[in-house]
């Protein structure tokens, strides 16, 4: 759960006694696509309406941990400050990108990775780099690869890639 998560980075116990939501973190709570953080604003407002001269902070999070949102809201009225958004976007897209190989064949390397069950049957997702140090994206069913993903240290280690007209598959090598 991602209240848990920010406990765990924050060093903040579960049961703290100042509470850790207003909405109480649900991760099953309805709406679409980041409908939820829209309420944590909204009481987060309404709660400090009453209390003038306090602040509220709203952290949320979206798609599966993948995006991360926070606010901190005031009672105090303060100038606008536009922001950096165009200038920051622009020196990030000036930084050097990777190369990527869509249909990989050959030896390579487990750079990142995770593992998704498919009606509980474990599928490995890799990202990795060949060789010739372009980068790839496959899928793994091999169990030798797949039991490392889960149990062992799979970073760095060493994987045969192959492609085909379905995508690319990653064996242990």
């Amino acid at each position: 759960m991602p209240v848990f998560n920010i406990c765990d980075g924050m060093g903040i116990a579960p049961d703290d006694p100042r509470g850790l939501t207003l909405t109480g973190g649900l991760p099953f709570f309805g709406g679409a696509g980041n409908n939820y953080p829209m309420h944590a604003v909204a009481e987060t407002v309404t709660q400090i309406r009453r209390l003038p001269g306090q602040f509220g902070l709203v952290g949320a999070n979206g798609g599966i941990l993948s995006k991360y949102l926070v606010g901190v809201y005031s009672t105090t009225p303060a100038q606008w400050k536009p922001d950096r958004s165009t200038q920051l976007q622009a020196q990030i897209a000036s930084w050097p990108t990777q190369a990527v190989t869509e249909n990989a064949d050959g030896a390579g390397t487990v750079e990142t990775c995770t593992v998704r069950r498919d009606d509980g049957r474990p599928i490995g997702i890799i990202i990795g780099r060949l060789d010739d140090g372009t980068r790839f994206l496959s899928t793994s069913e091999d169990d030798e690869l797949i039991a490392l993903l889960i149990e062992g240290e799979p970073l760095g280690h060493a994987v045969r890639v192959c492609s085909f007209d379905y995508g690319n598959q990653c064996f242990a090598r």
